[in-house]
């Protein structure tokens, strides 16, 4: 417990347009004033940091460090959770990754992925130049989707979702569910003999064969309607933040 320092904040959170959220300087000033001792900066913000003179000079790095040292502060970590998730991204997530690149990357995953290495490779060498021992990071994203909601999903898209499911899907199982009751009744006593395992089993009729698939159908469908369509627009915890 002796080697515990703290607390420290990570400044990513609290960025915003407004005073003192807007700077490195406002930032720094609020943070001690609460009475935190170190901050994690978010390479991807630069009213924070310049990431690629970071990683070029150990000269900027000294005077962004002296600045925030002479508030009480010390830097805890650099950032690259953005970045990093830009390495390697699923496919099926692509657009919406690529909120996350420069303007001149997106519809471009090669040239993203180019830019985040790039990125990384710059933090690294910030981390290096400013004497942290550790980085904050994400090593890609090709799994978010399996474990996380991640990125947010736009509130549109389960809406979307369901839209086409009643302009579309519904219509046709609903005219398949119709055919197969017709079908069901009008074969209601056409003898067939009934099979189970690969073998002749007892007898049955056709009708009686046909309404077993329009009955699963039927319940499927109900099942699938009663399935909400949820969408999340509060932010990361929940608070809107």
């Amino acid at each position: 417990m002796k080697t515990i320092k703290g607390p420290a904040v990570f400044l990513a959170q609290f960025m915003d347009d407004v005073a003192p959220f807007n700077s490195l300087d406002g930032l720094c000033q609020w943070a001690s004033d609460l009475g935190y001792k170190g901050i994690q900066i978010p390479t991807w913000e630069d009213r924070l940091i310049n990431l690629t003179l970071a990683g070029e000079s150990k000269t900027y790095c000294d005077e962004l460090k002296g600045k925030i040292n002479d508030y009480g502060l010390e830097i805890t970590e650099l950032s690259t959770h953005l970045q990093g998730q830009l390495i390697a991204v699923h496919p099926a997530y692509d657009l919406m990754f690529d909120n996350f690149a420069p303007d001149d990357c997106k519809n471009n995953p090669k040239k993203r992925t180019e830019w985040a290495r790039a990125q990384l490779m710059s933090a690294a060498k910030a981390s290096n130049h400013l004497g942290l021992n550790a980085h904050a990071t994400f090593s890609g994203s090709l799994l978010w989707h399996t474990m996380h909601p991640w990125p947010q999903r736009p509130t549109g898209l389960p809406l979307s979702f369901k839209a086409a499911l009643e302009d579309s899907y519904y219509p046709v199982l609903k005219e398949i569910i119709e055919t197969l009751e017709d079908l069901s009744k009008e074969w209601a006593t056409t003898p067939m003999l009934a099979r189970t395992h690969g073998q002749a089993a007892s007898p049955t009729t056709l009708g009686k064969e046909i309404k077993v698939f329009q009955v699963r159908i039927a319940t499927q469908l109900k099942q699938l309607k009663s399935i909400p369509h949820a969408g999340k627009f509060g932010g990361a915890t929940g608070n809107m933040n």
